[in-house]
């Protein structure tokens, strides 16, 4: 990828950024939007909203499938085909949907779709790709404090497409998204190199990178980081309308002060990344989703939930994961700054897998939810500062090897 990353560099940094912001803006439609189109859009197709609500998984494991393929074949034929083509199967998937009547053919369009969404993984290899050492944290910090704000004010962009329009309308904007990305790809990407035409198969790449113990550990803490973040998402529903018997307009208000949490924690993460190393923001992150959870848990047994007791802790937590995710992502990618691909998606199938793996845990424990919450932060917390000493000794044991 070295021409490409040559000539990307040519562009404005602003332009590259704003670039990357549409793919993420974008990434929200396919299921944050649709929420609350459930309903309608189960009525349109003859069917349950427990199908439509299925039908998200589909899309899920479609997408994560694509994105474990994507991501290796970037590195070997280029970031911009894969991306162009990706947005163009994404926007045949979303037509489809927007215009068939029956279920298992609205289920197969969203699978194509999903399987055109993957190319969103490439986002991490681009930052790779575009900007330089000093820059790549930087760069994610804004992308990650941009995604947490998209996904909170996207149930209600959702509903006042809904209440405005209709449920097709959603798939309506993301064509559009989709043509604008498509426009400034075209735009802002140089001809894909094909110095890379060697580069070892998708297993060779995989095999290669979970024998690489740092990588894995990298990974494995930003994927901490991202489960306190998923925790929160599934488990608001409940807290905030069952628990707090919140009406689902409060609990869409509730959702802005979400991402209003995650804008702090992302302009707190870049003051510090211009301040501290990434293992020292590594520990900060660490010490916030730590404080978070603990908080949780002396709340619960003092008084009774309430609204400021969770969207404290939620801000710190916050915080705390924008430092994580984006310091351990970064030095991740530079364990592998050749396999840039094949590394994001690794990384992004981990993250959802050890989100997925505390969410449920969470789910578990819905009787005390306040608490399972507060559970996950500490038990996050320990984990990842088991893995921080972890790396710190393997790092030294590297250092003393290469300087003997």
């Amino acid at each position: 990828m070295g021409e490409t990353e040559k000539n990307a560099i040519q562009h404005s940094p602003i332009a590259l950024t704003g670039f990357l912001l549409l793919i993420t803006m974008l990434g929200v439609f396919p299921i944050d939007v649709i929420l609350p189109s459930f309903q309608p859009i189960a009525k349109h197709l003859d069917t349950g909203p427990n199908n439509i609500a299925l039908s998200v998984g589909y899309f899920v494991l479609a997408m994560a499938f694509s994105q474990l393929v994507i991501g290796p074949l970037s590195d070997k034929l280029g970031r911009k085909r894969l991306l162009i083509w990706g947005l163009w199967v994404a926007s045949i998937g979303a037509l489809g949907c927007l215009l068939t009547e029956r279920y298992a053919l609205f289920v197969a369009f969203r699978v194509i779709q999903a399987l055109g969404c993957g190319c969103f993984v490439l986002t991490q290899p681009l930052v790779q790709d575009f900007f330089d050492n000093t820059r790549r944290n930087a760069a994610r910090i804004v992308q990650i404090t941009a995604s947490g704000l998209f996904i909170s004010v996207s149930p209600l962009i959702g509903s006042w497409l809904q209440s405005h329009f209709s449920w097709q309308s959603s798939f309506v904007v993301f064509i559009a998204l989709t043509g604008m990305t498509l426009f400034a790809a075209q735009s802002l990407l140089e001809k894909d190199s094909t110095e890379s035409s060697h580069s070892p198969s998708i297993v060779q790449s995989y095999a290669k990178l979970m024998l690489d113990k740092l990588f894995i550990r990298y990974s494995i803490l930003a994927a901490l980081g991202f489960a306190c973040h998923f925790c929160f998402i599934v488990a608001s529903p409940l807290l905030f309308i069952k628990i707090l018997h919140f009406t689902p307009y409060q609990f869409s208000v509730a959702f802005i002060f979400y991402g209003m949490a995650y804008v702090i924690g992302g302009v707190a993460a870049t003051l510090i990344n211009r301040r501290a190393s990434s293992l020292a923001q590594l520990f900060l992150g660490v010490g916030l989703i730590a404080v978070a959870g603990a908080f949780i848990f002396v709340w619960h047994w003092i008084k009774q939930p309430s609204a400021p007791s969770l969207l404290l802790p939620m801000v710190l937590s916050t915080a705390g994961t924008c430092l994580c995710r984006c310091a351990a992502t970064t030095c991740a990618l530079e364990c592998r700054p050749n396999e840039a691909g094949a590394s994001s998606a690794l990384l992004s199938a981990l993250v959802f897998a050890v989100g997925a793996i505390a969410s449920g845990f969470v789910s578990l424990l819905h009787e005390n939810l306040p608490v399972g919450l507060g559970a996950v932060f500490l038990l996050v917390a320990l984990t990842s500062l088991c893995l921080i000493g972890m790396i710190r000794r393997l790092s030294d044991g590297s250092g003393a090897q290469t300087s003997s």
